[in-house]
């Protein structure tokens, strides 16, 4: 039996976590939280009485629709239509009743998770529980799917607090992020990079920014940029040797991609300071959705149509 709770405990907490991505449901949970803890519900079926809950769950969109009834409803939790309806029938049976008894710890478990510690500690603490200490494939794939799996709540406010050191000028060979809006829009532009430092000039810096590459190839380019590392210590003396790599960008095909996501960065539009992201935090830096895009109207563009854009121009080359 304990093997068992466990094992649904773990299933539970996973569960929580690829369903909070949305501000719908992050709100649902911390509500639950809030009335358990003024004793206003003891079960899960004791929710469809809350108005509270009702008045949320009516606002879902349908991506919050799809993610309750897959990850929420299985664990125990009243479908739907019975919380809109305010009624406590309904609860799923089976291993809801083992599941119940924990499932208000695991809630918790997973609120005082985002709170603790800084999401590339947690991280780092998972990895050597799992022995991951190296960059291998392997890792760089645990690091991945990690940010992907756990980095709600992750923004770019959090990425320029906890995302690593704060320097005075962005250094060729490293991984910058910082705010910067330019003081004339005249094309799409990302107001929180993310770079690899490769020119400077007096008054500018040029960069790799991560952001203009959908996820899964930002995975394949930093990969291939490890050829081109100082060292494989991944310390803080690790870095690009940008010069080699701006040849292997003019010349190799492979790198295509990357070349297309080359922008220029005027000191006096920085908004923020500059963040020098820790080499051990790269795979994971590329991963957490901390851009903002905004077109040359200034309003905001979606992610995807950047990526797209970035995708067909690389395909030209």
């Amino acid at each position: 039996m304990a093997t068992l709770i466990r094992t649904l405990k773990g299933r539970s907490l996973k569960s929580l976590v690829m369903a909070s991505r949305t501000p719908g449901i992050r709100k649902f949970l911390g509500v639950i939280i809030k009335l358990r803890n003024a004793k206003k519900i003891k079960t899960l079926a004791e929710l469809s009485g809350q108005k509270e809950i009702q008045a949320i769950v009516v606002k879902f969109t349908s991506a919050e629709q799809r993610a309750y009834t897959k990850y929420f409803v299985p664990l125990g939790f009243p479908k739907l239509e019975n919380i809109r309806k305010m009624s406590i029938r309904g609860a799923v049976k089976g291993t809801a009743e083992i599941t119940e008894v924990h499932l208000m710890d695991v809630l918790e478990e997973h609120i005082d998770y985002l709170k603790n510690e800084t999401f590339f500690q947690k991280a780092h603490k998972e990895a050597k529980k799992q022995n991951i200490i190296d960059r291998s494939e392997e890792a760089r794939t645990f690091y991945h799917d990690y940010a992907i799996n756990y980095s709600t709540g992750f923004s770019y406010t959090r990425m320029l607090k906890e995302g690593g050191t704060r320097v005075g000028r962005p250094l060729r060979g490293k991984m910058m992020f910082f705010s910067y809006r330019p003081d004339e829009v005249t094309s799409t532009y990302d107001l929180y990079p993310l770079i690899f430092v490769l020119n400077r000039g007096k008054d500018y810096f040029d960069g790799i920014n991560f952001h203009y590459l959908v996820p899964k190839m930002r995975a394949v380019l930093l990969g291939d940029m490890f050829d081109h590392l100082s060292n494989l210590n991944f310390d803080l003396s690790t870095q690009l040797n940008f010069r080699q790599f701006i040849n292997a960008v003019n010349t190799n095909k492979k790198y295509k991609f990357g070349k297309q996501a080359i922008r220029r960065y005027n000191y006096n539009n920085l908004q923020s300071k500059i963040i020098n992201v820790h080499p051990l935090d790269w795979e994971l830096a590329i991963m957490v959705e901390t851009e903002k895009f905004f077109n040359e109207n200034d309003s905001r563009t979606a992610s995807q149509q950047i990526w797209k854009e970035t995708r067909m121009k690389a395909s030209t080359i």
